[in-house]
């Protein structure tokens, strides 16, 4: 979803609190000393209350070297949707900005690429890479990844291509936080409540191999170093007045 701060709520006390869910991936090549990612991860928090119920990801990829980080990048894809539904059955589902275009319908049937201002693949992709010639350097298509633990409770710092930015560090890093079950809205004028039934495939690959524009938003990009899945997935349920999690996506994004 293109999100680099995390989003921080007024939880009630019945907020279901839990550890950190973390999904990861070790290179089996560089134990032949043969690589140059080291690894990845996701970091998947979740926020359960009766009123509010979602995840959010913090995604880092490890290099051998520093320089090495230019290289790499992830492609997100999406599927599912966001809805608003009240309790007689009322439904209508969600909008979004979408590869540039406001106000497309927030319905992913199959695997698509996850992005909203811009038709670069690239997750969290820069508007306009290239050479900077007032600062010196090159803005690479992954520059608006941060080089600090969006983790550690502050603001990302974005890295910006720069080298000397990541001196000595082999780790950069993303954060998306889905649109949220939440209640509190309206549909049609009664009481309705926002259902969030996404899942999600983040994808590592080199950089050089990712086209600058799809020719369809479900064009799979090809070559993934690897691909690891996550989901926001929290559907109300009007009888026990509760967000549950689903397993599998809602028929109605189907």
């Amino acid at each position: 979803m293109k999100a680099l701060a995390l989003a921080f709520v007024a939880l009630s006390t019945q907020a279901v609190w839990a550890a950190p869910e973390i999904k990861s991936w070790i290179n089996p090549a560089c134990a032949r000393g043969a690589c140059e990612v080291k690894s990845v991860k996701l970091i998947l928090t979740k926020t359960h209350t009766a009123d509010y119920a979602g995840r959010a990801l913090v995604a880092e990829f490890e290099t051998t070297q520093p320089a090495q980080l230019k290289k790499y990048a992830f492609v997100q894809y999406i599927r599912g949707c966001l809805y608003t539904a009240a309790a007689d059955g009322t439904k209508r589902m969600g909008t979004r900005e979408y590869l540039t275009r406001s106000g497309q319908p927030f319905k992913h049937v199959g695997w698509e690429i996850d992005s909203a201002s811009d038709v670069d693949p690239i997750y969290w992709s820069t508007k306009n890479p290239g050479w900077d010639e007032l600062r010196g350097f090159e803005i690479t298509r992954n520059a608006n990844y941060s080089y600090t633990d969006p983790n550690n409770g502050k603001e990302p710092e974005r890295w910006a291509g720069k080298t000397s930015n990541i001196t000595g560090r082999n780790r950069i890093y993303v954060a998306d936080t889905p649109t949220p079950g939440m209640t509190g809205g309206s549909t049609n004028g009664k009481p309705s409540v926002t259902n969030s039934s996404l899942e999600f495939r983040i994808c590592l690959h080199e950089i050089s191999k990712i086209p600058k524009v799809l020719e369809t938003p479900g064009t799979l990009v090809a070559d993934p170093i690897v691909c690891l899945d996550w989901a926001s997935n929290f559907v109300y349920n009007f009888t026990t007045r509760r967000f549950q999690e689903r397993q599998t996506l809602d028929p109605y994004c189907l």
